[in-house]
């Protein structure tokens, strides 16, 4: 049985996902997880030291589901590992009734000019993101898969670019048409037997 301090999380997670930071309201996140006030501030001191542990649980979800499982999954070839990458993407997508893009690109964008205490978690998540999947660049290069006129590190932070740029669009027009050619226009870019020049 879930205990109320996870009834509230879960409230939150979803909440903050759909409708953003600000517009998620103490009030709406007691209505959503069916606490009480008292018991919401004896597990939190504030909504944003909730929203704070939101974040970590986001990315430690993201760490198992992405890093680990996909990203460093050895049993994948780098490509396969990549294609990957969207599909799950685009499968967490269809999850929700309806598209509401990447949470954390959501509140970076929402909090960038709150100070530190979002932007700081969400910077340092954003610099890890780019270490399992530069690891896996480098890995199609070592095995001719990928090609090798071009820094690791930098394809691997096109990707990541390209990636939250296409959950953006996703949400904008609410259709999944840029995550279901990105894997593809990404790999065409990088794949060795498509090197030109």
């Amino acid at each position: 049985m879930a205990t109320n301090k996870d009834k509230i999380l879960r409230a939150a997670s979803e909440l903050i996902h759909r409708n953003g930071y600000e517009k998620t309201s103490v009030e709406m996140l007691l209505s959503e997880s069916e606490v009480s006030k008292s018991n919401f501030y004896y597990h939190f001191d504030s909504k944003e030291a909730l929203c704070l542990k939101v974040i970590n649980l986001w990315i430690d979800d993201y760490e198992k589901r992405i890093f680990h499982d996909i990203l460093s999954n050895s049993s994948l070839t780098p490509s396969e590992r990549i294609k990957s990458l969207y599909d799950n993407h685009k499968a967490m997508l269809r999850n929700f009734e309806g598209i509401f893009g990447c949470p954390f690109g959501n509140l970076a964008v929402e909090t960038s000019r709150s100070g530190d205490s979002f932007r700081s978690p969400l910077s340092s998540f954003f610099s890890e993101w780019q270490k399992p999947s530069t690891e896996c660049i480098y890995t199609g290069i070592q095995c001719g898969e990928f090609r090798n006129d071009l820094a690791p590190k930098l394809i691997a932070g096109l990707i990541l670019c390209h990636l939250e740029g296409a959950l953006m669009m996703a949400k904008l027009h609410m259709s999944l048409e840029h995550l279901t050619l990105g894997a593809w226009t990404i790999l065409k870019l990088i794949n060795a037997s498509d090197k030109t020049g």
